[in-house]
């Protein structure tokens, strides 16, 4: 519980969602921009992708969980970010075979999957178990 006896999670669901959200137009922001002054999809997609992934990490650790914002966090999140990808492409995969068009089968994706990013971020990102550098706290 917080200060005003509201649950921290709710407030972290909420930040999460607001964090979520930026990263996406940030990322769409930039490939439509570079798409617009001649860039191939590619680099425009490449370009967004990292530049959303910067702002993401900070905004995940700062922001979001309030976490340190260290090489060990960079790596968790790193790793978080790329099983989150796989599961989403594996969830469009599923989606699309049981017949949801292609245009529409990314919102059931993210109906399914994000929430369970929002626990492994969580979890990962607070964790003091697999922290390379023991403090008092997790020895």
């Amino acid at each position: 519980m917080d200060e005003q006896g509201k649950p921290k999670t709710k407030k972290e669901i909420l930040r999460f969602c607001i964090t979520g959200a930026t990263i996406t137009a940030v990322l769409y922001g930039i490939y439509y921009a570079m798409l617009y002054v001649g860039f191939s999809v590619d680099i425009s997609f490449t370009t967004g992708f990292v530049v959303s992934f910067i702002c993401n990490f900070l905004l995940t650790n700062y922001y979001t969980f309030r976490t340190p914002i260290d090489a060990e966090n960079a790596l968790r999140f790193t790793l978080c970010q790329a099983l989150n990808f796989l599961m989403q492409y594996a969830a469009l995969k599923l989606f699309v075979a049981l017949g949801v068009p292609e245009e529409v089968a990314l919102v059931p994706v993210w109906v399914v999957i994000f929430p369970i990013n929002f626990l492994l971020m969580r979890k990962l990102l607070r964790s003091q178990r697999f922290r390379i550098h023991k403090t008092k706290k997790n020895l």
